[in-house]
């Protein structure tokens, strides 16, 4: 009973020394963590040397090259396209072609989490690598520790190498924890690595909007993501792998060795089977898609992908942008200027696709430019219910009005299901 009446006579002192306790206490902490955080820092490191995607003539020769040539047009320099809209299909087509490697796979994505996909994910990577594939991996720093022990493990065996975009300088804890031992550098923070790609041989690859998580793929209990991805072939596909290259051979990453200790290799090869072994071999998908397509593995199968050909450019942010003290004197090399470019070259329509999609008063007059020039600009982004990111959705929705005005044709994708006669009749 004492100890109660002395917290409540402290809590409770009257108007005079109402919270000062509290506010007491969170500065006690806003300070250890200041504090902590300068201390926190990444270890120092020698680079490794440069590594390449596998060079074009080496690249003809494999099986997934003669597939994606099977139906290559006369013309030269196009790539070929196949879109993905379901999210197994576009899953199981990443183990697809993880299975048909004969050489080389580079994976890079911003979130790899460590759910089923995630773990049937890495375990084709490591079976990849043990029959002689080399396997380069490159996950984004931000949410990689959760899984740095199983990085580790595979880190040390044969063909395999592993290594993290902009780490963070705190490494334990949860995700807050670590964020707020990072704020001394903000850039660290907020630059990500937000590209996803899985690239086979130099041949055929894989990019789009989904990450490698169960909500990318409808197998999320709670929520999931509606996204898309393209099976890309031909002239993009040496594109996106000298973007991979750029970001494996940056100075913003760091090897696994680096981060993480590295087990023996009994030790790592006791963690990967006990993680892997109950995992299925691959999740449901449909015989057939929506659009009408057999599975990938079943395209493969029989030595000839159905593919949409056509002339592509590859746009990528470069990775050294978290480095820059002024991050406009990268802007004329950015993704933006480039898409500036895009749009003002367009002669007939531009289609832009982005769940978080804020124009800005100089996107608007670049659309409304572009709509008196003749261009038709239709955009599709997410409605309010059907977005993760309502300060995104905030800043959209100011601009809607002027772009309907101008011509634009703005579609919002929502969250709920509606018949297709509804959606012809409004």
């Amino acid at each position: 009973m004492t100890t109660r009446r002395v917290i409540h006579a402290v809590a409770g002192q009257g108007a005079a020394g109402a919270g000062w306790l509290p506010r007491l206490g969170l500065a006690v902490v806003a300070l250890v963590c200041l504090a902590l955080a300068g201390c926190a820092s990444l270890p120092s490191f020698q680079p490794e040397p440069e590594t390449h995607a596998m060079p074009v003539a080496a690249a003809a020769r494999t099986q997934l090259a003669r597939i994606a040539r099977a139906d290559e047009p006369e013309t030269p320099g196009l790539s070929g396209f196949r879109l993905m809209a379901q999210g197994p299909t576009a899953f199981n087509a990443r183990l697809a072609l993880m299975r048909h490697a004969q050489n080389t796979i580079d994976a890079q994505y911003y979130v790899l989490n460590r759910d089923l996909t995630g773990l049937i994910f890495l375990r084709e990577l490591r079976a990849a690598a043990a029959r002689g594939v080399r396997v380069r991996l490159l996950v984004d720093g931000l949410y990689a520790p959760v899984s740095e022990d199983l990085y580790a493990a595979l880190a040390v065996q044969p063909n395999f190498e592993v290594r993290e975009f902009n780490p963070l300088p705190a490494r334990a804890g949860p995700l807050p924890w670590r964020l707020m031992l990072s704020l001394h550098d903000l850039r660290h923070i907020n630059r990500r690595m937000h590209n996803k790609l899985l690239v086979a041989d130099n041949s055929l690859a894989i990019t789009g909007g989904r990450n490698v998580a169960d909500e990318y793929f409808m197998l999320s209990e709670s929520s999931n993501f509606v996204d898309i991805d393209m099976l890309v072939s031909g002239q993009a596909v040496g594109e996106l792998s000298a973007t991979f290259d750029d970001y494996w051979n940056s100075a913003q990453v760091r090897p696994m060795a680096v981060l993480q200790p590295a087990p023996a290799p009994q030790d790592a090869a006791r963690l990967l089977d006990a993680v892997f072994a109950p995992l299925p071999q691959s999740i449901a998908e449909p015989s057939v898609d929506v659009l009408g397509q057999p599975t990938v593995q079943a395209q493969l199968e029989r030595g000839w992908l159905d593919q949409i050909w056509g002339d592509a450019r590859v746009l990528a942010d470069f990775p050294g942008k978290i480095t820059l003290d002024d991050p406009e004197a990268s802007f004329a090399d950015s993704v933006t200027q480039r898409t500036v470019a895009q749009i003002q070259g367009a002669r007939s329509e531009v289609f832009i696709v982005s769940p978080y999609f804020v124009p800005g008063p100089h996107g608007l007059a670049l659309i409304q430019d572009a709509q008196r020039r003749g261009v038709q600009t239709v955009v599709m982004t997410n409605a309010l219910n059907a977005t993760d990111e309502t300060l995104a959705y905030s800043g959209y929705s100011r601009y809607r009005e002027p772009m309907l005005k101008s011509g634009v044709r703005l579609y919002e994708l929502g969250a709920n299901l509606i018949t297709r006669d509804r959606r012809l009749g409004d």
